[in-house]
């Protein structure tokens, strides 16, 4: 929501040029991986689909068993797979996040520097505390109990709630609830 207001758009249309991206990346994903493995583009695409793959909980999370699955699904070994995986793996750096940002900004109608801006502002906004009590106010109206319940349900748990110290909380850049702001 920060993001979007930093931005002047709405968070629908933040929240679409986000997922436009995603589905892009996951595609040029399963081009890649087709390609690499020499199988149908159609075949991993749906292998992906019924396993996960990218942002579904999947190999690309590392846990070994979605690799298995995924492997025995595209009807190839795991070496193969994670051999594959590994080649088309992007680097790591400003590179990757330079292609998304420069996705997001063009599918927002704004230009890179003013969605830099935007993200800056919304990291600036961030507030964990009261992003922790919207979500508890939220999730209690959803669950029909008590908010004082799930807040202490949440504040009882290692990590302090989703987003909180040591939470992973969420990470879609879309302002509070994004990451924290940097150091």
């Amino acid at each position: 929501a920060a993001l979007a207001k930093a931005l002047g758009k709405s968070t629908a249309e933040v929240k679409a040029a986000l997922e436009k991206e995603h589905a892009a990346k996951e595609a040029d994903i399963a081009a890649k991986l087709a390609k690499q493995l020499g199988i149908s583009e159609a075949k991993v695409k749906a292998a992906l689909d019924k396993v996960g793959g990218p942002g579904k909980g999947g190999p690309m999370g590392g846990r070994r068993a979605g690799l298995d699955a995924l492997a025995k699904e595209l009807g190839v070994s795991t070496t193969k797979l994670h051999d594959a995986l590994h080649a088309i793996r992007p680097d790591r750096g400003d590179h990757h996040r330079g292609d998304r940002d420069a996705a997001v900004a063009k599918a927002l109608g704004v230009t890179e520097a003013e969605l830099e801006k935007a993200e800056e502002a919304a990291r600036k906004a961030f507030d964990p505390a009261a992003e922790r009590a919207a979500m508890a106010k939220e999730l209690a109206a959803k669950l029909g109990i008590d908010e004082a319940k799930v807040k202490d349900a949440l504040g009882s748990m290692p990590f302090g709630g989703p987003g909180g110290p040591g939470g992973r909380g969420r990470h879609d850049r879309m302002g509070p609830g994004g990451p924290p702001p940097g150091p």
